[in-house]
């Protein structure tokens, strides 16, 4: 990819550079009121089911988004 030992970001191909970040918005704040759930639903779907990172976004611990799944009927 380059004639030198320092690999710079012109070498890399412009579809690697393209990538879309993760998380363009901020996440949302998880609220006591009924769209909580909701906010959840959403939370997983953006981050395709995967509990921790779904946990990471909304800014709260792995177990207490386990805790809010079990409260709500979530699987």
């Amino acid at each position: 990819m380059s004639a030198s030992d320092v690999v710079k970001i012109r070498h890399f191909p412009p579809e690697l550079l393209s990538v879309p970040a993760v998380q363009k918005d901020p996440p949302p704040k998880l609220s006591s009121s009924d769209d909580e759930r909701e906010q959840i639903i959403a939370a997983l779907k953006l981050n395709n089911g995967h509990r921790e990172n779904t946990a990471r976004y909304l800014g709260i611990s792995r177990r207490t988004l386990q805790y809010k799944l079990k409260r709500y009927g979530l699987k």
